[in-house]
């Protein structure tokens, strides 16, 4: 399970027509994840990625209504840590990238709710022999719920708060 919180910097409305606006979004913000590997035969131990950077790059059309569907492309970088009693070890460098879909609504003045449906690929840098991504990581299917605050600084500036968990 992929845990995100990511801040909206800007949005730039790069159309507007008459039944729906679009906005090109950039994104950044701070990306956290639950654990990839538990175990507990002796002493508890976990393995997964600390929080890190992440990006965004999408674009988002708002329909007549309280309507909106996007599409966003992600990267995250940290490292994957091995925890042990009071100890954490870095593995190895991770990025992550991700694709999403999402559909969304309104739910009053400037707060939005959104399903999300998308991919995720892990990209493991350095040795990978031994760890969890020595077979490489396949395309990894995602489903979750996000939520987002935008306030309207300018006619094409919009800054914002989006919260998803996938």
């Amino acid at each position: 399970m992929t845990r995100a919180v990511v801040f909206t910097l800007a949005s730039l409305v790069a159309a507007v027509p008459t039944t729906a606006q679009t906005s090109v979004e950039f994104q950044i913000g701070a990306v956290g994840s639950g654990a990839l590997a538990e175990d507990s035969i002796v002493n508890p131990i976990t393995v997964g990625p600390a929080p890190g950077l992440g990006l965004t790059l999408g674009v988002m059309t708002e329909f007549d209504g309280p309507f909106h569907a996007g599409a966003r492309v992600g990267w995250a970088h940290s490292n994957v840590q091995r925890r042990e009693l009071d100890t954490e070890v870095t593995i190895l460098p991770l990025s992550v990238w991700t694709g999403v879909l999402a559909v969304g609504i309104r739910i009053m003045g400037m707060v939005r709710a959104e399903a999300r449906f998308g991919v995720i690929k892990y990209a493991p840098g350095g040795e990978t022999d031994g760890t969890l991504f020595q077979d490489a990581s396949p395309l990894t299917a995602t489903a979750g719920l996000g939520a987002r605050v935008d306030r309207r600084m300018s006619p094409n500036w919009t800054i914002g708060l989006h919260a998803a968990i996938d």
